[in-house]
């Protein structure tokens, strides 16, 4: 018993020295993000805007734009088409290679509308993009991706007849 008090007399002052090591320490005081903050004001949130009927309007007309431009490309493709085929193995320069090349170009030609209906659209774009939020942006995407499936189909058509050129 005699001998554990002895042990016991060293042995506490020797580990109470490794929990005292030299050096600073981090304060057990409330960091200033634990302090409670004051409260903060309210923002006011700003009102939704309202849709805007002209813009409305001018995507309804780039529409009918584009759309109304497709007869006309599709009667145009049954004339260029005939003529490429005819053209197609021709030597270049003959009557049927030229008739067939300004077949080609009045087709061309015929993709104005929407062309001209995707470069409305997309100055509405660039307006729009100025005022993110609008409610209208849905419809001006889908006038869009509308109007941008009709020209591929005419690029590719237009495409398709030059290729029997070669």
């Amino acid at each position: 018993w005699i001998m554990f008090k002895r042990f016991t007399v060293f042995l506490i002052p020797a580990l109470l020295s490794g929990c005292a090591a030299p050096g600073e320490y981090p304060s057990l005081a409330k960091r200033s993000f634990e302090k409670p903050q004051p409260a903060l004001p309210d923002v006011a949130v700003a009102p939704p805007q309202a849709s805007d009927a002209a813009l409305l309007g001018r995507i309804a007309d780039a529409l009918k734009l584009a759309r109304g431009g497709v007869p006309d490309f599709q009667a145009a493709l049954i004339t260029a088409r005939a003529a490429a085929e005819r053209a197609s193995g021709s030597a270049p320069e003959s009557e049927a290679w030229i008739d067939g090349q300004l077949m080609v170009t009045r087709l061309e030609s015929t993709t104005g509308p929407a062309r001209d209906a995707l470069a409305a659209l997309d100055d509405e774009r660039r307006l729009l993009d100025q005022h993110p939020g609008s409610p209208d942006a849905p419809a001006l995407q889908a006038a869009i991706a509308e109007v941008e499936a009709i020209d591929a189909r005419q690029s590719e058509a237009v495409r398709a007849l030059l290729a029997l050129f070669i």
